[in-house]
């Protein structure tokens, strides 16, 4: 049986969390709640008492006298600042009667709920924390305070792991009164809080939130055909300076005829009247010819309010540098697989001129390293060297798929190799962030268990929450995403709803249609219902160029 801990109980959010987090943590709890004439104090108590019945706590109610001498407005309701709310000392009045417990019962661990951001106030800084462990700890009592570190948006994923609903704490110190029931006032600061936490955070309201409470819902059906398309990968031409043997494109001959340049900028403009928000210029090579700068201008001239960004192999940056530094892009993406040595794509001889490019430019720019057998021991090393010496603060590492061009590869990285690539990632320090990326199979593979990416999988399924570190976000593939959140323009007018279906030579039969012959809102309804079909027969990817196995 678990040695009892004491946990200072308000009925709050935080403390709410901390209470879940403890049972997880299989801690067998004394909460302590106080009522020291804090005009919140009956619905705190309601709160306090019901999460303990539910959690299986024990709960010890204290009423303190009147703290008539404050200067605070918490006891009237008048806060109008954060600051209003500090009652002197408070916390070290309530941690002396824990204290006094914890000495009598043999109890030796004390919790408190101490945010980061509320260290300002003199009971809960660091120096006061430190200062009274250092007079316990004589007495082999020690006060924690987990989520120290942490702000109160951070708890939300905790919250939403644990599934704590609004009516499970009161957080609000202006509360108002409707028919003699107290209500939060919605308009403080806590509210305010609380209210951004469950929109943005802890309730259903996106596919993937939704879909990682209870799969294939009826509500992730809705979610999934009303989620707003946000941007168009648009593929320019069918050109490229190589042939590299990982490429995934499947096909060397377009079906149909390319569409003009007139064409091509009517279709970015039915998109646009979509929803789309943000246009990722690819191609097989974008910066093949000067066709890209058309497309910036119109875009400059007729939208605006458009975003728009290139991923691009790097060669003809330098020959192209005034256009790029004019032409408005958001974000340059580069493709690298080696800084020194030649690997599967020979671009090493001006790759680090175009780094020293864009760094003296200022230009944002993501590095998308193609993770393969060649090279995945030394990605953690390059991050390190682009991030030090040329400035790069965003990385995208993806593992090499047997697709397209690269089906017959015998560099393919299997489940072991690939968990050791994102183990070693894990281990980096510094100012950036890295997107590691998990598609079918690798997603199920480790969601089978065994991995160190087994953890961070369960971790983002319960909380949603796809940070595994501080710099690494892991994007999973839970299930089919084609026209979720992105589609794809070919050069001849096709839509697709994943970029990859051009791994496929007979990628017009896995489009809805093409922009020549069909509305694009017509388009765009027709590939969600698609996708929705394959989700219902439990797909992660319903398109049949991906249905591969890994190599082991």
């Amino acid at each position: 049986m678990s040695e009892e801990v004491i946990v200072l109980c308000s009925g709050g959010f935080d403390t709410v969390v901390l209470l879940h987090s403890l049972k997880l943590e299989e801690k067998d709890v004394v909460a302590v709640f106080f009522d020291y004439g804090q005009v919140n104090a009956k619905k705190e108590k309601e709160c306090s008492e019901k999460v303990c019945e539910k959690l299986g706590f024990k709960l010890m109610q204290i009423t303190l006298p009147d703290f008539y001498w404050s200067k605070s407005t918490l006891r009237s309701g008048e806060i109008r600042e954060d600051r209003d709310q500090y009652v002197e000392m408070r916390n070290l009045v309530f941690l002396s009667y824990a204290v006094s417990i914890a000495e009598t019962f043999g109890i030796k661990d004390i919790y408190m709920a101490v945010l980061k951001s509320g260290l300002g106030f003199t009971d809960t800084s660091e120096s006061f924390i430190t200062g009274f462990n250092t007079f316990v700890n004589q007495f082999g009592i020690t006060l924690h305070t987990p989520f120290s570190d942490m702000q109160k948006e951070e708890l939300g994923f905790l919250a939403r792991m644990f599934d704590i609903s609004r009516e499970d704490f009161f957080s609000c110190n202006t509360p108002t009164i409707n028919d003699d029931v107290m209500v939060p006032c919605n308009k403080c600061g806590d509210c305010q809080n609380i209210e951004y936490i469950y929109t943005e955070i802890v309730e259903d309201n996106t596919p993937i939130k939704a879909w990682l409470k209870s799969e294939a819902s009826e509500k992730f059906n809705k979610l999934f055909r009303e989620n707003t398309i946000g941007e168009l990968r648009a593929l320019i031409n069918n050109e490229c300076q190589f042939k590299c043997s990982h490429c995934f494109y499947g096909f060397d001959e377009m079906t149909g005829v390319e569409l003009t340049i007139d064409e091509f900028c009517s279709a970015m403009s039915d998109f646009i009247a979509c929803g789309i928000s943000n246009i990722h210029f690819s191609g097989k090579e974008p910066f093949f010819n000067t066709d890209i700068f058309l497309y910036c201008n119109y875009l400059k001239e007729k939208h605006p309010q458009i975003t728009y960004d290139v991923v691009t192999n790097g060669v003809n940056v330098l020959k192209y540098g005034e256009e790029i530094k004019n032409a408005g892009f958001n974000k340059i993406y580069l493709s690298v697989d080696s800084l020194y040595d030649l690997t599967i794509r020979p671009t090493n001889n001006h790759i680090i001129e175009v780094l020293n490019f864009l760094k003296d430019n200022n230009m944002t720019t993501q590095v998308f390293l193609d993770a393969h057998k060649n090279n995945y021991r030394e990605i953690d090393s390059m991050i390190t060297t682009l991030n030090k010496e040329f400035g790069v603060k965003e990385f995208h590492v993806r593992p090499v798929m047997p697709i397209g061009g690269g089906k017959e590869l015998d560099t393919i990285l299997n489940a072991e190799e690939l968990d050791e690539l994102f183990q070693n990632l894990c281990k980096l320090t510094g100012e950036f962030l890295i997107e590691f990326s998990l598609r079918n199979p690798w997603t199920k593979e480790y969601l089978d268990g065994g991995y160190a990416l087994t953890e961070a999988l369960e971790m983002i399924k319960a909380t949603g929450y796809n940070y595994v570190e501080d710099n690494i976000v892991v994007l999973p593939e839970f299930y089919c995403g084609r026209f979720e959140s992105q589609v794809t323009l070919t050069p001849d007018g096709y839509v697709l709803g994943c970029g990859t279906e051009v791994a496929s030579k007979n990628y017009a039969k896995l489009s809805v249609g093409n922009v020549k012959d069909t509305p694009v809102k017509d388009l765009i309804s027709a590939g969600k219902e698609m996708s929705l079909k394959y989700i219902s027969k439990g797909l992660m990817c319903g398109c049949p160029h991906t249905s591969y196995k890994i190599k082991y």
